[in-house]
């Protein structure tokens, strides 16, 4: 998608003009999954409903090599995962794979790598991911109410949380979760 590779990029940060092209990738293929179900979606985004309705995946589980979270097959037309791994990765690796096919979409490509950490196309996919299974429209509306929330709490203005940059103070322990 994205020739140049600057440290920024390797490393996961996109410009503006890069993040909002994940971002409407990502969108567009909730909306192409809602006009196939024919109704709205809601968190949690049903990714594996999306791999099978869109793509017409078929999603196995089992255990994989060790480090291996998942192998997309387009040639077969599945994805493998890894059943040791918790359901929390095994969706963010299905929606891992749906980035490499909306973003980088190649015919009979089978995605098989255990190294990826600074792949440019992985990087690209892991953000797909996270813009997936997030979408800007449910973080922000979900930011604003736990905001509200501790207003109430605190005892404070709202005007009190403008300059505690509320995104990474609320963001910042999920990367210590995986």
């Amino acid at each position: 998608m994205i020739k140049n590779q600057s440290f920024n990029q390797r490393h996961g940060k996109f410009s503006e003009t890069e993040q909002k092209t994940i971002e409407e990738a990502a969108q567009l293929l909730i909306r192409e999954y809602e006009n196939t179900v024919q109704r709205e979606v809601f968190p949690p985004i049903p990714v594996e409903l999306i791999a099978e309705s869109v793509y017409d995946l078929k999603i196995y589980k089992t255990v994989t090599e060790e480090g291996i979270p998942g192998q997309l097959n387009l040639n077969q037309k599945c994805l493998i995962l890894n059943l040791a791994d918790s359901l929390q990765r095994q969706k963010f690796t299905v929606a891992h794979e749906l980035g490499h096919i909306k973003l980088h979409y190649i015919p009979n490509l089978n995605c098989f790598r255990k190294d990826k950490s600074f792949d440019r196309k992985e990087i690209e996919a892991n953000q797909f991911a996270g813009t997936l299974l997030i979408p800007q429209k449910f973080l922000y509306e979900h930011l604003i109410l736990e905001l509200i929330e501790l207003v109430k709490r605190f005892k404070i203005s709202g005007f009190s949380c403008k300059n505690k940059k509320p995104l990474e103070i609320c963001l910042f322990p999920l990367n210590q979760l995986n």
